[in-house]
């Protein structure tokens, strides 16, 4: 006996039977799509028009898209999209700030697993190409250059520059180090015709040596002298810190310490002097455990001796004022020359009352 066929190409007799089988809840927001040439079942939703498998797998993927659709009924009459509406220009920028703010290639705009939560976010996010992240980059730079010389424009007065690539009448002196391009740059600008002669005092306080940099060319030539004793420090930390089974060694060492610390020992880097100050400062403070690993480790050869020790713990004296003076004149958001003056006669004036009499 033949059956007649409905345009799913079932029979009433099983279509029947699925359709009293299907008395899930998700129903009510999917609708049968004709069986496709690879034989599969599909559900449509009626709000996003999403497609899911629907077959003798079950509702469970259904049930998934109902709880997280970004479109749903609203008193059954109108749909409301739950996500907020995209801006697109803002995306862009707020993707070229992130670049710029952490260092990111431009490729980072490209990268798969970005552009999946982005999209997560927000189905309509269009993600950019790396070549459209440069030119988002690109410009936002130009427009805080502009929005920085019309600050500076604005501001009333003259202008002291350390690291600038804007330079007006309005500048008063800029710092630089010693290098001999910058003594070139300095002459050129002092003797061009529209910008010297505005210049206080015919310029002879235009160029401003760079404190940080005088300092650090003083403190470098100094530990020259002491460089053996810095080498054998140096090497200490690296010794200890070369391997898993050393740095437990030396945590050993470091607890039976009787004023035991958390701070770790610092590697320094040998052209930045102050990391060197900071590591000779820390390895003080366990010159014991340094010490007592030498005798319980054969091939730990580089512990500084007695008189070594001796010798950094007055280097790291020395080293002290030099180095509170560089943070000093690290500041950001404070004028430091005036500081810098004050610093030097506190300094002189504890100098003079302990070694001046």
């Amino acid at each position: 006996m033949n059956e007649e066929v409905d345009e799913f190409g079932e029979s009433a007799s099983s279509v029947s039977k699925k359709t009293r089988c299907r008395t899930s809840t998700v129903w009510s927001e999917f609708e049968l799509e004709p069986i496709g040439v690879d034989g599969q079942q599909k559900a449509k939703c009626k709000w996003c028009n999403r497609t899911y498998v629907a077959g003798d797998n079950g509702t469970t993927s259904l049930l998934r898209h109902a709880k997280k659709c970004s479109k749903k009924a609203n008193d059954g009459d109108e749909t409301v999209d739950c996500h907020r509406p995209i801006d697109q220009d803002m995306y862009r920028e707020m993707l070229a700030l992130a670049i710029i703010m952490h260092n990111y290639p431009f490729s980072y705009a490209e990268h798969e697993n970005n552009r999946l939560i982005h999209v997560y976010l927000n189905p309509e996010v269009k993600p950019v190409s790396r070549n459209t992240a440069k030119q988002d980059v690109i410009k936002i730079y130009k427009r805080e250059k502009e929005s920085l010389k019309f600050a500076l424009k604005s501001i009333s007065g003259r202008r002291k520059l350390s690291v600038a690539h804007f330079v007006d009448r309005k500048i008063f002196s800029i710092t630089l180090d010693n290098a001999s391009y910058n003594e070139t740059l300095v002459n050129s600008l002092k003797e061009n015709l529209s910008f010297g002669p505005y210049l206080p005092c015919s310029g002879e306080f235009f160029h401003v040596r760079c404190g940080a940099h005088v300092l650090n060319l003083i403190v470098q030539d100094g530990l020259k002298v002491i460089d053996e004793v810095v080498h054998n420090i140096r090497e200490s930390v690296k010794y200890v810190k070369g391997s898993d089974s050393r740095r437990l060694k030396f945590a050993g060492c470091l607890a039976m310490l009787p004023l035991f610390t958390s701070k770790k020992v610092r590697q320094d880097v040998p052209t930045r002097w102050n990391s060197t100050y900071l590591m000779i400062e820390t390895c003080l403070k366990y010159r014991r455990a340094f010490v007592h690993l030498s005798s319980i480790d054969s091939n730990f050869n580089t512990c500084p001796s007695e008189e070594e020790w001796d010798r950094l713990e007055k280097i790291a004296n020395i080293l002290e004022p030099f180095y509170d003076i560089t943070v000093l004149f690290s500041g950001t958001n404070y004028p430091t020359a005036n500081l810098y003056f004050s610093l030097c006669v506190e300094n002189s004036i504890a100098n003079y009352g302990t070694n001046g009499r």
